[in-house]
């Protein structure tokens, strides 16, 4: 079998109009569909002990540790598992945890220290939250750039953004009013002192 050079340029122009389309809307739907055909159904029932402590490592590293900020980590990972859909993003991310870290490290992700977390979670996430428009198909068109793109959209994010939009999390970044409140028009105009 041969391959022209039209025939290459061809399925390297789909390839970029595919990724191009995943950005919009209906490209997402799309890609939601074909995730679903490929990836399979995620296996029912509440999450594991396991699933539990390898979520929670993955938001010590997401998230600055403190006793209270483990516990608001804790809350906002029991209420992101009540959704089913949610758990089944929970459930994918920490088997492509465990399946690198046992693959680099030899052991479960949730059994690491906080460094080599870190470490394993940047080497995963940098190149994805760095990505150009030549690199950005790999996220959409390979098992391990899927996986990656929903450990970030899917739940990385999720969990930051619940963090902090939270009591916790706003005393954490050390905002003295939660969004919405405003003591005057001054507040919207210059940097809160």
């Amino acid at each position: 079998m041969t391959i022209t050079r039209r025939g290459f340029l061809g399925g390297a122009g789909i390839t970029g109009i595919l990724a191009v389309l995943v950005q919009n809307p209906v490209g997402r739907l799309l890609a939601a569909i074909v995730r679903v055909a490929t990836d399979g159904e995620p296996s029912p029932g509440a999450l594991t002990d396991h699933e539990m402590q390898a979520l929670g490592a993955l938001g010590q590293v997401l998230i600055p540790s403190s006793g209270s900020s483990n516990d608001s980590i804790a809350g906002i990972l029991k209420q992101q598992a009540a959704d089913p859909s949610s758990a089944a993003e929970l459930r994918a991310a920490v088997a492509f945890l465990d399946a690198k870290s046992f693959g680099d490290l030899r052991l479960p992700f949730a059994a690491l220290d906080l460094e080599r977390r870190r470490r394993l979670v940047g080497d995963l996430l940098r190149p994805y939250t760095t990505r150009t428009l030549v690199t950005n198909p790999y996220y959409y068109l390979t098992g391990d750039g899927r996986s990656v793109r929903r450990l970030w959209s899917a739940v990385a994010k999720p969990i930051m953004v619940d963090f902090y939009a939270s009591a916790h999390g706003w005393r954490v970044v050390g905002y003295s009013r939660q969004p919405g409140e405003c003591s005057n028009l001054t507040d919207y105009q210059f940097r809160v002192a």
